[in-house]
């Protein structure tokens, strides 16, 4: 997992540096607390997976997918900030961690895990809410 959330984490940076505005050094802070915070988010991936598996429920939600998208964008434009560029990036978040989701449920599929390996939390108190950097 920790491997897995390296790599995405890694991507999503690659993805920020390569099509993004370029952070100052004096936004440094501001740029950890990003990358800290999309990490925390793909660490909620397993036991959030854990938790639909048990439950039967779906890996994609687009009307909740889709209310998020339309919040992120409305307060980074409120903000000042690029809402399709923040849109953006929060959907690859969201492509990211679902993609975590949909290989833990290949993996569970070919070798099943009993429920006391799986460990769900639950998914209100797995998933962070939005953090404002100001």
């Amino acid at each position: 997992m920790r491997r897995t959330v390296s790599i995405v984490a890694g991507t999503l940076l690659a993805a920020l540096f390569t099509f993004g505005p370029v952070a100052h050094a004096d936004d440094a802070v501001t740029l950890y607390r990003l990358v800290d915070t999309a990490a925390q988010r793909l660490a909620t991936a397993d036991p959030v997976a854990a938790y639909k598996w048990i439950n039967g429920g779906p890996i994609t939600d687009a009307e909740r997918a889709n209310q998020v998208l339309d919040d992120v964008g409305s307060d980074a434009t409120a903000h000042g900030i690029d809402g399709g560029y923040v849109r953006t990036v929060f959907e690859n978040q969201i492509g990211a961690t679902e993609g975590i989701e949909y290989t833990r449920f290949g993996q569970w599929r070919l070798i099943p895990p009993s429920r006391q390996t799986l460990r769900p939390t639950c998914p209100s108190h797995a998933r962070p809410s939005t953090v404002s950097t100001r």
